[in-house]
């Protein structure tokens, strides 16, 4: 018996030990980007290289990404497989997401609900399962606590007031005066934007919160995408949509008499939803029209795009990617490039 658990231990052990293609981005989502040779061509906008031509096997992987550690989460470590992420998660998602490309080519007029709400969900897994939504996390916890912070030396400052009874045992020694200068805030909020987060566990209980539809901030972000009306956008036969590495974008409220602002990763105050989803293929959610507040199937617009419609989506989708864009087309993906560093005539 004993034999049997160190055996069972090592293996565990010898599993955890070997490199693992832990995808940020779905195999079966960017193989909707590629030619008959099942292989895309790249652009990385961080180091400017050449593009190359590969398979999207090569790409947007990190070593067990989603290995998830004993004791990191708030669920029971008895109630989740260290796989679970990888192995759960995103299997329908993934499992579906090219026979629902194939589905919106046959123009119908009616979406499924059950099937909406999973491309919903899917979208919302997709934004929080990148090395961008930890990027993204990190920025909230510095912006948040500082103003957490900063909310404290004003309450300090003003509510409390330097008579409050709590102050009465030290407020005659040196270093009472100490706490209400803006060096010793300064030093406050220095340390606690040099505090580590945990951002891997964090990405991934809002993995299994939006999965097991738990977490409060998920199930926000769904009930927004679901009340939303569904577009989906056809490129012209001179155009193809790009995808990234992190796929998709948010629409925001700009200034005031501006177009939308695309982002990529806003989900309390979003107003529409862009997402490539083949090389001809976008789906866009929307407020445009009456919200869908009823558990109904969804009906479909069909929008033949320009080629100068798919450009600026393209340029919205490079401008949020992570590094990496995609392209079916690699004379299209020279052009673009061209174009978007401003060295060609828009006309």
């Amino acid at each position: 018996m004993q034999r049997a658990s160190v055996q069972k231990q090592k293996s565990h052990v010898i599993s955890r030990g070997r490199r693992r293609k832990d995808h940020f981005v779905p195999e079966a989502y960017l193989n909707g980007f590629t030619n008959h040779e099942h292989k895309f061509y790249v652009w990385n906008k961080t180091t400017k290289k050449p593009i190359d031509y590969t398979y999207p096997a090569q790409h947007c992987w990190l070593d067990h990404y989603y290995q998830i550690a004993p004791g990191e989460l708030r669920t029971k470590l008895s109630q989740v497989d260290p796989d679970f992420v990888e192995h759960y998660a995103f299997k329908v998602y993934e499992d579906t997401i090219q026979d629902i490309v194939r589905m919106f080519q046959l123009k119908p007029d009616f979406i499924p609900i059950g099937i909406f709400l999973m491309l919903c969900q899917g979208y919302i897994l997709q934004k929080i399962r990148t090395p961008a939504d930890e990027k993204g996390v990190k920025k909230i916890h510095a912006e948040q606590g500082e103003a957490l912070i900063k909310g404290s030396i004003e309450k300090t400052r003003t509510k409390v007031r330097r008579d409050d009874p709590r102050f009465a045992l030290i407020k005659d020694k040196p270093e009472f005066e100490y706490y209400f200068t803006d060096e010793f805030w300064s030093k406050m909020i220095k340390e606690y934007k040099a505090r580590p987060i945990d951002t891997r566990s964090t990405q991934h209980q809002s993995i299994i919160d939006t999965y097991t539809n738990m977490g409060e901030t998920p199930n926000y972000a769904l009930g927004r995408l679901s009340m939303m009306n569904l577009t989906i956008y056809n490129a012209p036969n001179n155009a193809y949509f790009l995808t990234s590495d992190s796929p998709g974008f948010s629409l925001i409220a700009g200034p005031p008499n501006t177009v939308l602002k695309a982002v990529d990763f806003r989900f309390h105050d979003m107003l529409a939803v862009l997402l490539p989803i083949s090389s001809k293929t976008a789906m866009f959610l929307h407020f445009y029209g009456k919200p869908n507040t009823e558990f109904v199937d969804r009906s479909i617009r069909y929008y033949s795009a320009t080629a100068e419609d798919v450009y600026l989506i393209n340029k919205d989708t490079m401008d949020n990617a992570n590094e990496k864009v995609f392209c079916v087309d690699k004379g299209y993906l020279s052009w673009f490039v061209e174009r978007a560093k401003g060295n060609l005539d828009p006309s």
